[in-house]
């Protein structure tokens, strides 16, 4: 199997911003595949504003890319692709938001300790909720206790309050690239409504939906690389 152009590939990461969350795809991926993998400090808290100028620094210079964005990174995503489009063909969302998913929840995070919470391991029982079919919680389970380790608690926390105030929804509107969104159908942390904005905002876009919870790429990796093929198989380079 051979990667189809030479348009390259930016995996933008999730909340944790290791860029490891993206080891079970690029497996799936021809080996010519050209990726970059973009990733956030572990150690240091940065604004939403602060992460995309620390991706955009990350982007490969002079080359046609395509940016893949998970969860947590789609708003960087938007705004980096929005202010910067040059040599960005197009934009694949993958079980993401342009506004916060859960605006009341999340300003309620201001009023808990959660970096004092994070310095406590998440319990098994938590995870296979969120991970959905014992299958998938075997995929994930290993990979997020391996993350887990890296991330200073309190960066965890200030990115989850960071999500009560978000709303990229006008830089959706600037995004002329074709787009593709990968929906997780049992996804329990991004509702399924947070499709929405970028169905009423971008005429390029095209939704797959795929079998699987929040952490798609890691539960899919196989049915989701070749999403990814198809669509930078569409593009001029």
């Amino acid at each position: 199997m051979e990667w189809p152009n030479e348009i390259g590939l930016v995996f933008m990461p999730g909340l944790d911003g290791t860029g490891l969350t993206y080891g079970p795809l690029q497996e799936k991926m021809p080996a010519n595949t050209q990726a970059t993998v973009v990733s956030y400090p572990t150690d240091r808290i940065l604004s939403y504003q602060e992460l995309v100028q620390y991706a955009y620094r990350q982007l490969p210079e002079n080359k046609p890319v395509v940016l893949i964005a998970e969860s947590f990174s789609g708003p960087i995503a938007i705004t980096l692709a929005s202010s910067f489009p040059s040599n960005i063909r197009g934009v694949i969302f993958c079980a993401t938001f342009a506004r916060s998913p859960h605006p009341i929840l999340f300003r309620t995070t201001k009023y808990l300790p959660l970096s004092m919470l994070f310095r406590l391991p998440v319990p098994d029982t938590l995870l296979y909720f969120l991970c959905g079919e014992r299958m998938f919680s075997e995929r994930l389970i290993p990979l997020f206790r391996q993350i887990e380790r890296l991330v200073k608690p309190e960066v965890v926390a200030h990115r989850i309050r960071m999500l009560s105030g978000v709303d990229v929804v006008k830089g959706l509107r600037k995004l002329h690239m074709p787009c593709c969104y990968i929906q997780a159908v049992h996804d329990m942390i991004v509702p399924a409504r947070c499709v929405l904005p970028f169905k009423q905002n971008l005429s390029n876009l095209v939704v797959k939906r795929v079998e699987g919870p929040h952490g798609i790429l890691q539960a899919q990796p196989e049915e989701c690389s070749q999403i990814i093929m198809g669509f930078v198989s569409s593009l001029t380079p």
